[in-house]
């Protein structure tokens, strides 16, 4: 595909990664009662690009499984958590959670506002991943570690 995800509004963000993966997001114009996924992708856009790459493989995987197996994989929840992407889904193969944790592993080292090469900062009790561009922007911090 060849979409800058990171340079989508989060409104086109959210709209596009629906529509290309819609067995996966199936809920997510859902009651707040049955998902998380009624409030959107809560993320940054430099995260975007990880989260659609993720979603497409996903897609792809639930395509492959029997049709009567593929409504129990949905994404319940797509946010950021101290300082690195959760992605949180109703079920999940061997497969499914070997992708979803290099996604993870990925936001650790990339900037959330920007996609640019990051790593964890800090603004009091507060977390991003963050480049030194964007966290002096923000006003956040490296995380300085006793050894």
């Amino acid at each position: 595909m060849d979409i800058d995800a990171n340079k989508l509004t989060p409104k086109e963000f959210d709209e596009l990664t629906v529509k290309l993966c819609p067995k996966l997001y199936v809920d997510r114009y859902a009651d707040k009662m049955h998902t998380c996924m009624c409030w959107g992708f809560d993320i940054a856009s430099g995260w975007q690009k990880i989260v659609l790459e993720l979603s497409l493989q996903l897609e792809e995987l639930i395509n492959k499984l029997p049709v009567a197996k593929q409504t129990a994989y949905k994404a319940v929840q797509v946010k950021e958590k101290l300082g690195t992407l959760r992605f949180y889904i109703s079920s999940v193969s061997e497969e499914m959670y070997e992708l979803i944790l290099r996604a993870e592993t990925a936001s650790e080292t990339t900037c959330e506002v920007c996609g640019n090469v990051g790593r964890l900062m800090h603004q009091n009790y507060w977390y991003k991943t963050l480049c030194d561009a964007c966290a002096t922007k923000l006003n956040y911090f490296e995380i300085i570690r006793d050894e």
